[in-house]
């Protein structure tokens, strides 16, 4: 029998485990490396959830989802929440060196190709004066003046579609609610320099009068010089009487139609021929460059 026989031999003899077991203690030893290297500063915020046939995994730092294998769950829920090494015992699990092989290797790669599992946890200190300052450094409330909007816009988070969201309603804020807002405004504000009273809908503007009332209230609660109001609304609303109203309180502005004309009737609740042909007190059929240019000349 010839050498080479009696060589090839000996390496037929030799166990499949015992490449497994090598290719094994060498991905482990891999990916421990590369995760302590990326883990310096703490373990990532990741975020692992199943369906009915799938299992995922939500990686904050690249704001992705990934699709992963029964045993990577298994294995990315032990290392966010044991050592590093402890996550890495195959004896944790009852998968088989190819899965684990597989799933490492799968891990390894994603953190090489699509940058995951290296977000850092945020850890924040708590203020010895956490009271003090939760009572005293509000800045800012936004009074939900009513529910009904003058459009349908199929855009607007308000729309059925977004099942999330509420739909557009009827109800409206009481005025004495808002004048309570204020006033937890007004005595939870004492550390802060500028102060924001803001208005939101539904369309705000449906509700001008309150608007009025909200604002002279606000002004008697709190230092005009810290004082500042702000409104999103359409714009379609707007008339000469509401601008200098804006105008002469510093109103911020913010305008929420979007795009231009021929795309706001396709998407809009209002079919595009009656968009055409009505005329409401704020002109419906005008373009976003229109409506700015029309809110400038009232302001002006």
């Amino acid at each position: 029998m010839s050498a080479n026989t009696d060589n090839t031999k000996a390496c037929e003899a030799v166990p499949k485990s015992f490449d497994s077991e090598n290719i094994l203690a060498r991905v482990i030893t891999q990916v421990e490396r590369e995760l302590i290297d990326a883990w310096k500063e703490g373990k990532p915020l990741i975020k692992l959830f199943t369906t009915k046939t799938n299992h995922y995994f939500y990686d904050t730092g690249t704001n992705r989802i990934f699709s992963c294998t029964p045993f990577e769950y298994e294995f990315l829920k032990n290392l966010v929440s044991l050592p590093i090494q402890d996550a890495l015992d195959i004896r944790r699990y009852s998968y088989g060196p190819d899965d684990f092989i597989a799933g490492l290797q799968h891990i390894g790669n994603l953190m090489k190709d699509k940058n995951i599992l290296r977000a850092s946890r945020i850890h924040l200190e708590v203020p010895k004066d956490l009271d003090k300052l939760v009572h005293n450094l509000l800045g800012q409330i936004i009074l939900e003046t009513t529910e009904r909007c003058n459009l349908r816009c199929r855009y607007c988070i308000y729309d059925p579609s977004y099942s999330q969201k509420r739909n557009h309603g009827n109800r409206d804020m009481f005025l004495d609610v808002a004048y309570r807002a204020i006033d937890h405004l007004a005595n939870s504000s004492s550390m802060k320099e500028s102060i924001a009273v803001s208005f939101y809908g539904g369309e705000p503007l449906l509700r001008y009068p309150f608007i009025r009332e909200c604002v002279k209230y606000a002004k008697t609660k709190i230092p005009e010089e810290k004082l500042t109001f702000s409104i999103t609304t359409n714009g379609t609303l707007i008339t000469r009487e509401i601008a200098d109203f804006f105008s002469e309180n510093g109103f911020g502005v913010h305008v929420s139609i979007e795009g231009r004309k021929i795309f706001i009737m396709k998407i809009g609740f209002i079919p595009a021929e009656e968009v055409r042909s009505r005329k409401p007190k704020g002109e419906w059929n005008i373009s976003l460059m229109h409506m700015v240019k029309k809110i400038r000349t009232e302001l002006a």
